[in-house]
């Protein structure tokens, strides 16, 4: 019973994430949004390459060939995602994002127990953030789900830094940072990562300092070997996720964002100002997954709720720290007044837009350009708000007195519930349901607060109650946000991955597909993907979106596309898609045929070309006359790249086809050029009958090299340089990182000597 007690707070945390996501332990499989168009086809191609002894460095199958490995979002360095070489990819990403959401309380568990927060207060930090808005809507954005469970183990690193006293237990925990912060970034979301490493230098600054103001310790032993442990913690981090960090630095580099997002990019999903009701009220504007929303942007950005009772514990930390603010605080007391103050920049950063701060930082600061959607600064506010609920619980049952405000709660709670069937009854349609809705769940809401709040009064003459009046109040935080968050994941019958698209048939032999990026726009979110609404039930949609072969869901059937949708796109082929669709007429089919693209998607009807099909709700349409992928040509190299034009003789033929090899042998009776319609990118070499020879890039984009007249074998190999530096920067690193958390030899010696016989 005693340890039953002592682990109810994550026997509850467990509890509350596999009923948000029960329909996964029954063979249902996540697919709505990201998961169906770009997890499951990146992460199914790389892991099966694992499995068959080779490292992912290439995908042909998207936007006429990118880097796989270097795509931050593949995510194959971070260790839990190895679990997709045991299980089949589609349940893979259900079930590592689970253990995701609990890892998260789990870790603002530990931290919160560092600051010394008791049990009750730690349930209630854990839940309140790993089942929150945040956490739970994004959950099908699977790098996300997997940077935020680092957030709190990253603070519990640095709490634990800060309060190392001697060197060697300094060096241990700067060894745990080093290895939390490489896990973060190994993730695979940039943006997150950098969020959390800005709260923890920020939060590794203020506790040192306020430590040496209480302890008025050297500046040396206090300040500044404190966070030289953690700056150089951070920096081994880096340097244990260099393997991935290097090569995707490289796309960074020559992808469509090398100069940073625009200002329309950066400014997109600012958090909308009255989505503030969420934190109270998370249904007022509708859902997708009851298919009413009718807010600004999408959902997920501005989903924030913490739980009602989180809510009101956060206030009163608030409200104990300012009553007993000139006398002594606790350890946990002591972070109070950082985390409310690092709620308002944050907040304000997080409204972009609608403030003139973030479009004035974007303009004269550096680093704001790297990252669109300012909502998602609202981590660190659910966070921070998480963390001070637990500290407001904390003491919660020995606080002197609770004076009426629980009576009075519970009387505004029922006024909540009488107001809610009126409006619903007696204004109809007037006001939407969803407000009627929200209004009667935080009744509700309020009621059972109001009524806990009355328990406690009970449990101050009998404590021995007080153990089941702390289960009772954890069980209510999870059931509030368990509801709250209901069906915000849809779940499938993993069918809708393995079932062939009839669309596929339709592809010329040897030719990929292309749909233009404004049309490709459309057909997803005005054709295909409602943002307003999951449509969940209805297998006919996704049956018809699984039809569409939009990017990137060739890749699930084997087939590859001239476009994509991947964070970091290779931008001269991005401005080469630009490029074509300004252009009209014949020289615009020109143009698109030299992608090797033999059939057009379109959301809307077009006269010029013939009609192939349907795919899905999209038509399809046949380009004439496309190139083959590898042909011979004559080149005029009079602008940066190559201007190629196909030649009627000579031939060429690929003989070996694999994703970072391809092997081509040509025929011709005049000296040429070998020109492979794929993507021109750092790593790549090629060779002329074994002997290196310079590749060059041709029609805006793609590789050629010159053969001379007769048969000859053109070999192309990826050996990215970038991955070769970064392997061994993360092995040496590792290697450090070893020896820092290494048993000390003298703690060794100690326990052998005990070990041995007395004699």
């Amino acid at each position: 019973m005693s340890r039953l007690k002592h682990r109810a707070p994550v026997i509850i945390l467990c509890l509350g994430a596999a009923a948000l996501f029960y329909r996964l332990f029954l063979g249902e499989v996540l697919f709505w949004g990201l998961p169906l168009l770009q997890f499951y086809g990146w992460r199914e191609m790389a892991f099966d390459l694992l499995r068959g002894g080779q490292l992912p460095l290439w995908n042909p199958l998207v936007g006429n060939g990118a880097p796989l490995l270097a795509n931050y979002q593949t995510a194959i360095f971070y260790p839990p995602n190895w679990l997709y070489l045991i299980l089949p990819t589609e349940y893979a990403m259900g079930f590592v994002a689970l253990l995701h959401v609990v890892w998260a309380g789990l870790g603002v568990m530990a931290y919160t127990r560092r600051l010394g927060v008791e049990r009750l207060g730690q349930g209630v930090a854990g839940l309140a953030y790993a089942l929150s808005g945040y956490v739970i809507s994004r959950f099908g954005v699977l790098t996300i789900t997997s940077t935020v469970a680092w957030l709190g183990w990253l603070l519990w690193a640095v709490e634990g830094l800060v309060r190392a006293g001697e060197r060697a237990g300094a060096r241990r925990l700067a060894g745990w940072l080093a290895a939390i912060v490489a896990l973060m970034l190994l993730a695979g979301h940039a943006q997150t990562s950098f969020y959390g490493l800005l709260l923890a230098g920020a939060y590794a600054v203020t506790r040192v300092v306020g430590r040496r103001e209480a302890g008025q310790r050297s500046v040396a032993g206090s300040v500044l070997r404190p966070l030289a442990f953690a700056l150089g913690a951070v920096v081994l981090g880096v340097m244990i996720a260099a393997v991935q960090l290097i090569p995707t630095f490289e796309l960074m580099q020559t992808s469509h964002r090398a100069g940073g997002v625009d200002r329309l990019a950066a400014l997109s999903y600012s958090f909308w100002p009255w989505h503030f009701l969420n934190f109270a009220l998370p249904g007022m504007f509708g859902s997708p997954a009851t298919g009413d929303y009718w807010g600004y942007g999408v959902y997920w950005e501005d989903a924030v709720y913490i739980g009602l009772l989180p809510l009101v514990l956060a206030v009163r930390a608030l409200w104990v720290w300012w009553q007993a603010r000139r006398g002594t605080h606790s350890p946990a007391q002591s972070v109070v007044p950082f985390y409310a103050l690092m709620v308002v920049p944050v907040t304000v950063l997080a409204l972009g837009w609608h403030t003139p701060v973030f479009p004035w930082l974007f303009d004269h600061v550096p680093t704001f350009d790297l990252f669109n959607a300012p909502a998602r600064w609202m981590v660190l506010v659910v966070f921070g708000l998480s963390v001070l609920a637990g500290i407001g619980a904390s003491d919660w049952h020995a606080a002197r007195e609770s004076g009426g405000w629980p009576g009075i709660g519970t009387v505004i709670g029922v006024a909540l519930l009488i107001a809610g069937f009126a409006a619903g009854r007696m204004l109809g349609d007037l006001v939407k349901p969803s407000f009627v809705r929200s209004t009667l769940r935080l009744g509700v809401a309020v009621v059972l607060t109001g009524v806990v709040g009355l328990l406690l009064q009970a449990i101050r003459q009998r404590p021995h109650w007080r153990p089941a009046w702390e289960v009772a109040v954890l069980a209510l935080i999870a059931a509030d946000l368990v509801t709250a968050h209901w069906g915000l994941n849809p779940t499938i019958d993993s069918a809708i991955y393995h079932t062939r698209s009839a669309a596929v048939d339709l592809i010329p032999d040897g030719t990929r597909t292309l749909i233009l990026p404004a049309d490709d726009y459309d057909a997803k979110y005005e054709v295909l993907l409602d943002l307003d609404n999951f449509r969940a039930d209805d297998a006919a949609h996704w049956r018809a979106v699984r039809e569409s072969l939009i990017p990137n869901l060739p890749m699930l059937d084997g087939a590859a596309s001239a476009s994509n949708f991947d964070p970091l796109l290779v931008g001269h082929h991005a401005a080469l898609l630009k490029e074509i669709e300004a252009l009209d007429g014949e020289e615009g089919l020109a143009r698109m045929a030299q992608l090797n693209a033999g059939l057009l998607l379109s959301p809307t009807p077009r006269a010029d070309l013939p009609l192939a099909g349907r795919a899905g709700p999209l038509y399809a349409y046949t380009i004439p006359d496309p190139w083959p992928r590898a042909a011979l040509a004559t080149c005029d190299a009079g602008g940066e790249t190559l201007s190629c034009e196909r030649v009627p003789d000579g031939a060429a033929r690929i003989v070996v086809d694999e994703p970072s090899r391809v092997v081509i042998t040509t025929r011709s009776v005049r000296p040429a050029w070998l020109v492979l319609v794929d993507t021109d990118y750092p790593g790549w070499r090629a060779s002329l009958d074994g002997e290196p020879v310079t590749i060059y890039r041709a029609n805006g984009a793609f590789r050629a090299v010159e053969v001379p007249a007769g048969e000859h074998e053109v070999a192309f190999e990826y050996r990215p340089a970038s991955v070769r530096i970064g392997g061994v920067v993360s092995a040496a690193a590792l290697l450090v990182l070893a020896r820092l958390l290494a048993p000390r030899r003298d703690k060794v010696n100690d326990v052998l000597a005990e070990a041995q016989p007395q004699v």
